[in-house]
């Protein structure tokens, strides 16, 4: 869970442009390419990039998100 810190730091930076998160997820589905269920992955992802980020590959239901932290401006 975000602290309010985290939350005040991401909507600076969304004010300037994107920013990065690091995201630890686990699989919930049987299989997502070379994952399976039940692993944990860490993956850093931009919220605004149209190539590689939230904005095109939500976290949906194939994912559980353990947790997430504000990392930097990307």
């Amino acid at each position: 869970m975000a602290t309010n810190k985290t939350l005040r730091n991401i909507n600076k930076a969304l004010l300037i442009g994107d920013v990065m998160l690091c995201f630890t997820l686990r699989l919930v589905v049987d299989e997502w390419g070379m994952y399976k269920k039940n692993d944990v992955e860490t993956f850093y992802i931009s919220l605004l990039d149209e190539q590689n980020g939230l904005i095109r590959h939500p976290i949906d239901k194939q994912w559980e998100v353990i947790s997430a932290e504000y990392v930097n401006k990307a």
